[in-house]
């Protein structure tokens, strides 16, 4: 798979997982980039982007943003960003998100305990899976 730019990557993860018209590629870059200065920790791995949000505690929230990776080099790339943040001292992540399908394929990761609830927090926020990585 040839490496798209962050703009080619937002586009397709809108296009696989939101509904049309949700948002569009420049909110959702605006989006990205807000994160950013707040404090975000941005990751590449190929043309797959992950943010990482300092909770405090040893926590870390995280959203994956797919530019197209299959399930399985998708798990192999997030499988590797787990590892650098156990390496940097968190001890948890929390994964929140809306589509069910999901939670079965962060519980293919290996090593981690992983737990999932269901906790309707409003949108992006239907489910919630905990990785522990301590």
């Amino acid at each position: 798979m040839a490496e798209m730019s962050i703009k080619e990557i937002l586009s397709n993860d809108l296009k696989n997982n939101y509904p049309p018209g949700a948002m569009t590629v420049d909110g959702y870059a605006q989006l990205l980039s807000q994160d950013i200065q707040e404090g975000a920790k941005l990751f590449r791995e190929g043309n797959l982007l992950v943010v990482c949000i300092d909770l405090g505690g040893g926590v870390v929230e995280l959203h994956v943003i797919n530019g197209g990776h299959k399930t399985e080099d998708l798990v192999k790339r997030v499988f590797k960003v787990f590892i650098q943040l156990k390496q940097d001292g968190f001890k948890e992540i929390q994964i929140p998100y809306d589509k069910k399908q999901l939670g079965s394929i962060i519980a293919t990761f290996p090593i981690f305990p992983v737990t999932t609830e269901k906790v309707d927090e409003g949108e992006g926020r239907t489910y919630l899976t905990t990785v522990r990585l301590a």
